[in-house]
């Protein structure tokens, strides 16, 4: 009577426990958001505006397409994205169930799953990160490799691989690692060589033809920026500066994953787990040393095989501790994670992705703009609070904005190899090029202030998150062109044209 009800409720269990972590991190209070502009580009393109033209961006846009759609059944809102966010890492931490339970068993996986689910970099970036969207095709893809590998029912797999790769080509083009991975994978699996090159030449034509799509609708402003800036701007920072955020920002999941690894190759089950080995290895590769810059965010790519190996190490334990029995290659194991946790990734527990900003801050200052300004203005204030109040920035994305318009100017009076060849657009950190490409918009900014367009400034406050500093327009400027100091809670000053000066 209960027997196939009684054999869903474990995996029902589970289910629920790793709804719990997104459901704490909807409740917290503070809202942690590092890539505000791109939240204002899906609010633009729910307005109609059009992507490297209106505004620009340095990435496919397969997610500010998907948000603009959103917003126009939700309204533009920090939760609106959030719950969306949510939603997928709850899906990405059960297809890593899936996928762990399928290369070894339940502990394996469960381990694995909760894993993700509490990691610190998955609480960070609670609300917007293209590394949640491009996991929800890359796990699919590997769950449909391994059923080629293993020849089960492999009719219509290998397109559906293409199509669900050539998708994360639309959210970012580090997909690239993740194709050099699973397709590795299959020629080395019994699927074979020669199969396997059919399907990357379907997954490059699929490609083609989406960049295709994307050329026509945007023009040559898309190439300029998805492409040519990441070749132009970017210095390849030193390889140890990489290594300590690397290993900073996976935490925990760091140690237990290359514990997790040595009892694979101490037990000879290696050749069982290529798929996420070459995972790991070819995004480590990709992303962190070939990549020129590497940002806390980027770790999430590497983090479900970090933790699917992590699970295996923690299965090993459970296993040792059920039998009574520390085997000699568990040992070796548990004194490597021991030495690394210790030592070389020192395991931190600081605010784990929970602080920044107050969201009641966010909501209250969002209110204040919308009663001094009207919907089709523009102001200048920090992203996120634009972007709650549904409001246009006076400079979108304020950090690439500059650097671009250099860009398509070089390309326009020069061509693309001069661009490239050219000294002026040397190579160099993202920082000081954000510094240097200002050049290009403050002054259309500071117009726009004299000639009243602009109805209400906030200068964003000190974060020490990341290279960027925002725009510090200085008070007795703003006093000068009638602006009126309106103070609000939490030491946020917001100035707002009066009546007589608009």
């Amino acid at each position: 009577m209960f027997g196939r009800f009684g054999r869903q409720i474990p995996l029902f269990l589970l289910f629920t426990v790793l709804a719990i972590p997104r459901i704490v991190r909807l409740l917290s209070p503070n809202v942690w958001v590092e890539s505000e502009a791109y939240l204002n580009c899906s609010f633009l393109v729910s307005l109609g505006m059009k992507p490297f033209i209106d505004f620009p961006l340095c990435h496919p846009p397969g997610p500010e397409i998907l948000l603009g759609s959103l917003f126009l059944l939700t309204g533009a809102c920090i939760r609106s994205v959030e719950i969306l966010t949510q939603l997928l890492v709850f899906f990405c931490s059960i297809m890593i169930f899936f996928i762990g339970k399928r290369l070894a068993n339940r502990v394996v996986a469960i381990s694995a799953a909760i894993l993700y689910s509490v990691s610190y970099v998955i609480f960070r970036y609670h609300v917007f990160e293209r590394e949640i969207y491009i996991a929800i095709p890359v796990l699919l893809a590997c769950w449909f490799a391994i059923d080629l590998a293993e020849d089960r029912n492999p009719s219509g797999k290998p397109l559906l691989i293409s199509l669900l790769l050539s998708i994360a080509f639309l959210v970012k083009l580090t997909a690239l690692a993740h194709v050099f991975g699973i397709l590795t994978y299959l020629m080395l699996s019994p699927y074979g060589f020669r199969k396997t090159l059919s399907i990357l030449v379907t997954t490059a034509i699929l490609t083609a033809l989406i960049f295709g799509v994307l050329l026509v609708s945007y023009g040559r402003a898309f190439f300029i920026q998805v492409f040519l800036f990441q070749f132009v701007v970017h210095a390849s920072a030193a390889l140890a500066p990489k290594l300590r955020l690397f290993s900073e920002i996976l935490d925990i999941n760091l140690s237990l994953g290359f514990a997790g690894l040595l009892l694979l190759i101490l037990n000879r089950k290696l050749k069982f787990w290529m798929l996420p080995v070459l995972e790991l290895s070819s995004t480590f590769l990709f992303i962190v040393l070939l990549n020129a810059t590497f940002w806390p965010h980027n770790g999430i790519e590497l983090l479900p095989w970090l933790c699917l190996l992590a699970g295996y190490f923690i299965a090993g334990i459970v296993a040792g501790i059920r039998e009574l029995k520390l085997n000699p290659g568990l040992a070796v194991a548990v004194c490597l994670f021991v030495i690394l946790a210790t030592t070389v990734f020192p395991f931190k527990v600081g605010d784990w992705g929970f602080g920044y900003q107050k969201r009641s801050d966010i909501e209250s200052l969002s209110k204040v703009v919308k009663i001094h300004s009207r919907p089709e203005d523009v102001i200048q204030v920090p992203s996120i609070i634009a972007f709650e109040s549904n409001r246009k920035e006076a400079v979108p994305f304020e950090e690439i904005a500059g650097t671009m318009i250099d860009l398509q100017d070089e390309v326009q009076r020069k061509g693309w190899m001069a661009t490239i060849r050219n000294p002026n657009l040397d190579k160099q950190n993202f920082g000081a090029n954000v510094e240097q490409s200002r050049r290009f918009w403050i002054p259309k900014l500071f117009l726009a202030l004299q000639e009243n367009r602009i109805p209400v400034v906030m200068n964003s406050p000190t974060r020490g998150i990341g290279p960027f500093v925002p725009i510090h327009i200085k008070e007795p400027f703003l006093r000068q062109l009638g602006y009126t100091p309106l103070s609000l809670p939490g030491n946020y000053v917001l100035w707002f044209l009066s009546a007589e000066s608009k």
